[in-house]
């Protein structure tokens, strides 16, 4: 009685097949402009660094200043074309001594 074949083996003959490992998994990395984006030659920078780094996106919060969709089609018109991600922190907005309007939201 013969033992079955091991995974590196083939049922035909009996020569070893070189395994070779599975590369590492890595954590796909973003960088996010920690600004309000008001100076776009800075913004600039910020892109070229995810496009030379081969990073996943490019993340932008709000801006008072310049719309982020305005800020991605600049760096697209300056040529640095990344995937682009916003976020939006409505709280630094709001004074912290308002408090939320109860008859209504049209109704304050």
């Amino acid at each position: 009685m013969t033992a079955p074949p091991s995974p590196t083996t083939t049922p035909m003959s009996k020569e070893r097949i070189p395994v070779t490992p599975a590369p590492p998994v890595m954590t796909p990395l973003s960088l996010m402009y920690p600004l309000m984006a008001s100076d776009l030659d800075e913004l600039a920078a910020f892109g070229e660094t995810v496009r030379d780094l081969a990073l996943e996106r490019l993340y932008l919060g709000q801006s008072l200043v310049v719309d982020t969709h305005q800020a991605f089609a600049h760096l697209a018109g300056r040529g640095i074309r990344v995937p682009a991600g916003t976020s939006v922190a409505l709280t630094a907005l709001r004074h912290p001594w308002t408090r939320p309007c109860r008859r209504g939201p049209w109704r304050c």
